[in-house]
């Protein structure tokens, strides 16, 4: 109740109420009471009229009685002047100083006649000298005092008359004003209120305002239609954030491409096998599916007919599978997960129909292409005690397949798994959440041709692993990449660069910049621009300051994606620089589309620089190449005095390799980078 009263207090229209009738009220008692000094002036003015005219009407009269000195005439001369309106006091004196007559009375006692004492003064005094009639000075004065209230009584009765009558219209033409307000705009305010209150912020699927009637070209209207133009964007907005959402959760298990369940997904209902099969004692069964020569696809005909083929592949498996749950694990992997009845011979028959559904070529605008794939096979329980080591070893089983270039179902063999063994056990470790623990970085200086000054340091990361010792990127950058988890890898690498490139920059290395590899796993993540910028501005560091290492094969295998994901690197500042450059096997032509600020020289042209004619050649190319496109030109590999002469004869802009230092702690490159400054300067 109490919330209703302070609710209605609230509310416009008490709000305009008020306002309104104050107002009114406010104008008719100001002009009430200009009328009242108005009406007190004229009032005053005829006081002071009335009692003059008294004394003049008598004057003739009172000369005669001081002339005479008749005490009886000049008492009725005072009576007559005491019998007029208000005239309490009368007195007529012979000069010099001789009261002839006087009559004396008391002023009117009234409650009210405070307001009549402070408009006109309690009593008004009225002097008339009395000449001689028959000629010369004047012999003495007529003197009359007049009670104020006696005549301001019908003063007070106009004052009241005017005051209630200017109340009465203030309040009358309020009451107008508001009804006015009240029906064109209050109501039509609170309709509009009212219905938006109604409405469920959160599901405005129907939700409306009605449009006030005739108001629909006025401000009103404008209201009204505003509120519907925002609850129709807010009906839009939370549809797209609807349709986003599920397009989230649908792509959190299911492969954008083919359609099919993704990794996510598989490993949810294996685990759930898993656990229903050590329940129950039956067996479940993982088949993983490699589809060959995607990768070679992909390099001479493009990525788009690679994504036909797998779509085709994924609509023949869907077709022959069975009971069998299909899912696309990464690239060209599929899984089949077995749980009813996994036998062998099931596991057997089921790759077998794949087989003979893959038989028959397929037709595209390129030409026809032979589908064939490889398959895996781990079974639970006999070969893994839980999902996750039923997936690795079912992936240890394609391994030893596509080594041994056997066919048919691929079975699990632990007895031919001891490299498996520490694949699988670095790609279980690579999972751990403390992984970044048993991480570092190491250097390698970049050095200007001819001066000397190390120009940035690339970024490196080594893995010292508990069991296996220090592990380099070639150890096991493949595995995160197979299991997914190159991206989070990627950027602790990334962050913990930036995070040092910063800390240079602070202890006077202005100018270095750091260079971080981007795998072709990394490259295809679609947001890696957005995660390379929320790292820039978590760290602070200025996008110049970055570079980005990226092989030419990554690109060549995702050139579409690739080119954006590049340009919008680009946009950030970021430098992006073609590392191992020349051994991608593909043409030039592809540097004209990508925003590329560097080339790097593979190690394996520098090592025979001086000996072999061809790589000398090849050096020379790349550097004129680079240069004319407007590229730095940097070159790996290093190791001699004579390679570096060699190099810096032809203008090649940057060296890197073991003749400056590789692999280097933090402190060793940022002391080099010192000597490197010094020696510029010398």
């Amino acid at each position: 109740m109490e919330h209703d009263r302070q609710s209605r207090r609230d509310r416009l229209s008490t709000r305009l109420t008020r306002i309104v009738l104050l107002g009114t009220l406010l104008i008719g008692g100001a002009l009430s009471l200009g009328q009242v000094v108005i009406d007190a002036h004229v009032h005053a003015q005829q006081l002071d009229s009335s009692g003059l005219q008294a004394l003049t009407t008598l004057r003739r009269a009172a000369a005669e009685a001081v002339y005479e000195i008749d005490t009886d005439l000049a008492g009725q001369v005072l009576d007559g002047l005491t019998a007029y309106p208000g005239v309490f006091r009368a007195e007529i004196r012979m000069y010099p100083d001789t009261t002839l007559a006087r009559r004396d009375g008391n002023l009117t006692q009234s409650p009210w006649r405070f307001i009549t004492d402070r408009l006109f003064g309690a009593q008004r005094e009225y002097r008339e000298q009395l000449p001689d009639p028959r000629g010369g000075n004047a012999l003495g004065e007529l003197r009359v005092d007049v009670d104020t209230f006696v005549r301001g009584r019908d003063f007070l009765a106009r004052t009241a008359l005017v005051l209630g009558i200017g109340v009465a219209w203030a309040v009358l033409l309020g009451l107008v004003l508001l009804a006015v307000v009240n029906r064109v705009l209050t109501r039509p305010l609170e309709r509009l209120a009212d219905e938006l209150s109604d409405t469920d912020a959160l599901t405005p699927e129907a939700a409306s305002v009605t449009m006030p009637p005739g108001h629909e070209h006025d401000e009103l209207g404008r209201l009204a239609g505003a509120m519907n133009n925002l609850l129709a964007g807010i009906r839009e907005n939370l549809a797209r954030r609807a349709e986003a959402e599920a397009r989230a959760n649908y792509l959190q298990q299911f492969d954008d491409l083919t359609g099919l369940p993704n990794h996510h997904l598989l490993m949810t209902r294996l685990s759930h096998a898993v656990a229903t099969a050590a329940g129950r004692g039956s067996p479940v069964a993982l088949i993983i599916l490699d589809l060959c020569n995607l990768r070679a696809i992909n390099e001479t005909y493009g990525r788009a007919l690679g994504d036909d083929i797998l779509r085709e592949l994924a609509r023949r498996l869907d077709a022959v599978n069975g009971d069998a749950f299909l899912a696309r694990l990464v690239e060209d992997k599929f899984a089949l997960l077995l749980h009813e009845g996994a036998s062998r011979s099931t596991v057997e028959a089921l790759v077998a129909r794949i087989n003979e559904a893959l038989a028959w070529p397929l037709d595209l605008p390129a030409g026809q292409f032979q589908l064939a794939v490889r398959a895996g096979t781990a079974t639970y329980p006999d070969d893994a005690d839980s999902a996750e080591s039923l997936l690795l070893n079912a992936e240890s089983a394609l391994a030893q397949t596509k080594r041994e270039g056997l066919g048919g179902a691929g079975f699990y063999d632990a007895g031919r798994d001891d490299e498996s063994v520490v694949r699988r056990r670095l790609s279980q470790d690579l999972r751990r959440r403390t992984i970044g623990e048993e991480m570092c970085l190491v250097f390698d200086p970049l050095v200007a041709s001819g001066k000397g000054r190390v120009q940035g340091l690339e970024a490196l990361l080594r893995w010292q692993h508990p069991e296996f010792g220090l592990l380099r990127p070639g150890n096991f950058i493949r595995l995160a990449e197979e299991n997914g988890s190159i991206v989070v890898l990627g950027d602790w690498v990334l962050q913990q660069a930036c995070a040092k490139a910063v800390q240079w920059r602070e202890q006077g290395h202005a100018g270095l910049a750091v260079s971080v590899n981007v795998s072709g796993a990394q490259l295809r993540e679609r947001n890696l621009h957005e995660r390379v910028a929320a790292i820039l501005e978590a760290t602070g560091l200025p996008g110049t300051a970055l570079e980005l290492e990226i092989t030419e094969t990554a690109i060549i295998d995702n050139m579409k994606y690739a080119a954006e994901s590049l340009r919008r690197l680009r946009a950030l500042g970021v430098g992006i620089a073609i590392d191992d450059f020349g051994t991608g096997h593909a043409s030039l032509g592809y540097l004209k589309q990508l925003p590329v600020t560097k080339l790097k020289i593979d190690m394996s042209f520098v090592r025979d620089v001086l000996t072999d004619l061809s790589d000398a050649t090849i050096v020379r190319a790349i550097v004129g190449l680079g240069h004319s496109l407007g590229l730095q030109v940097a070159a790996e590999g290093v190791e001699t005095t004579g390679q570096r002469r060699f190099l810096e004869d032809i203008g090649c802009d940057l060296l890197q390799g073991m003749l400056f230092g590789c692999g280097l702690r933090e402190s060793e490159a940022l002391s080099f980078a010192r000597q490197g400054r010094r020696t510029a300067r010398a």
